[in-house]
């Protein structure tokens, strides 16, 4: 019986065309990808950007609000006058002051102190620190900051100088109003308010388009953040109680 020639099968495998439109759908979604990510991380940092000075402003108003929630009556006993400032600074954005008693203070065990204390609010410019990362008409004057200033010994006789604390950086406005029960004021003397306190307090602060330099991004667009605080130990006057 002859013999038949043996079939020698040969495996199958890709041809040149299939690989080249195998590589060319890999760069297609290559660049896909990058593109969608390259627009996750520009997102990431506009967000980023965009909370800066929100997170900023968050120790800021708690400090504000503690000490408001705590503010002492000034006809009490170790009460003193209640003052809100109305002033501008050099660059003619508002630059208030407002200083107050509050027993928001709380000692250390150790301590010999009292929880009334003497606080105030006020812009200072934070000659320490200097901007020259943007070159711009400003970038070389001292940034604003806001400053909590502090007296703790209430009774000596001697001047002390406050403790102070920078709560907030690249500030450029501290505006402060009052509300009397009928209108929001810009000023506030507790000695010409029969020895009371505002019904409310309303705090502004305006930030820098600087305060997003950390970022890179430098459009000169200005942020205002507003907060109004009650006040709860005012008491109602005769023609409030009679309405």
């Amino acid at each position: 019986m002859p013999n038949k020639p043996t079939q020698h099968s040969i495996g199958g495998g890709f041809t040149l065309l299939e690989l080249i439109v195998a590589i060319a759908l890999m760069d297609v979604i290559a660049v896909s990808l990058y593109a969608s990510m390259h627009i996750g991380f520009k997102a990431k940092t506009n967000t980023q950007a965009a909370m800066k000075p929100y997170q900023a402003v968050i120790p800021a108003f708690a400090f504000l609000r503690n000490d408001l929630n705590c503010a002492m009556t000034p006809n009490g006993l170790l009460a003193g006058i209640f003052l809100g400032e109305d002033a501008v600074g050099a660059d003619q954005k508002d630059a208030d002051v407002l200083s107050f008693y509050t027993d928001s203070y709380h000692p250390a065990p150790d301590e010999i102190a009292s929880n009334i204390i003497y606080v105030e609010y006020r812009l200072e410019a934070d000659s320490g620190r200097k901007d020259t990362s943007i070159q711009r008409e400003d970038s070389a004057q001292d940034q604003l900051v806001l400053k909590r200033k502090t007296i703790k010994n209430l009774l000596t006789t001697q001047t002390v100088v406050p403790d102070e604390e920078i709560i907030c950086r690249d500030i450029t406005g501290f505006d402060v109003k009052y509300y009397d029960g009928y209108s929001w004021l810009d000023t506030w003397d507790s000695t010409t308010q029969d020895n009371t306190l505002p019904r409310g307090v309303q705090i502004m602060l305006e930030f820098s388009p600087l305060a997003r330099r950390d970022l890179n991004i430098t459009e000169n667009r200005r942020q205002c953040f507003t907060r109004i605080y009650p006040l709860a130990l005012t008491p109602l006057t005769a023609d409030e109680q009679s309405l």
